[in-house]
């Protein structure tokens, strides 16, 4: 298995667009992000790029740097690293959100994504990262986990039906795990 993150690219369209199809028929339409009012998907490339330079970023938003998860030259899920925090990414969100295709679960890439993202975290100067997910989440609760995430404590927000778990992970702690 030849995994890696990689900056978005073009090469990639036609399995991100697979990758998509598969969330869309799960009910996860928001794993589009903004490519539905691209013309293009390189337009949608670049504005990934923009938004981790902290340019052009949706009202409210934070700089955020998107990574793809590609395995064999497939696309086979994301990650999102949030540069700093807001009040509500404290509560949801934190620094990192990831996704793994429906198609490749259960197969590690998971814990390898999260794992993966920690050198880029380093790298903007996070050496404490927040990954939250909903207790009802037993997969990210484990990916969490096996990346010596640390739970801090469970929130229950008034527009959501099921608490969210809030980690911490100590980012060279990690890395520097055999």
């Amino acid at each position: 298995m030849t995994t890696r993150l990689v900056e978005p690219d073009v090469r990639f369209e036609s399995t991100f667009r697979a990758a998509m199809a598969e969330f869309v028929a799960e009910g996860r339409a928001e794993e589009l992000r903004s490519l539905p009012r691209h013309e293009s998907f390189a337009a949608f490339v670049h504005e990934l790029g923009e938004w981790s330079q902290g340019r052009a970023l949706p009202d409210g938003w934070v700089p955020d740097s998107t990574y793809w998860l590609i395995d064999d030259e497939e696309f086979v899920g994301n990650v999102e690293i949030r540069h700093c925090l807001t009040d509500a990414l404290r509560l949801r969100g934190g620094h990192i959100g990831y996704a793994v295709r429906p198609t490749a679960r259960r197969r590690g890439y998971g814990r390898t994504a999260l794992y993966m993202a920690l050198r880029p975290c380093l790298a903007l100067g996070l050496r404490h990262v927040l990954v939250t997910c909903d207790a009802t989440n037993e997969g990210s609760r484990r990916i969490i986990e096996a990346n010596s995430g640390i739970l801090e404590d469970v929130v229950q927000l008034p527009d959501r039906p099921v608490g969210t778990m809030r980690y911490w992970i100590d980012v060279e702690a990690q890395l520097q795990r055999p």
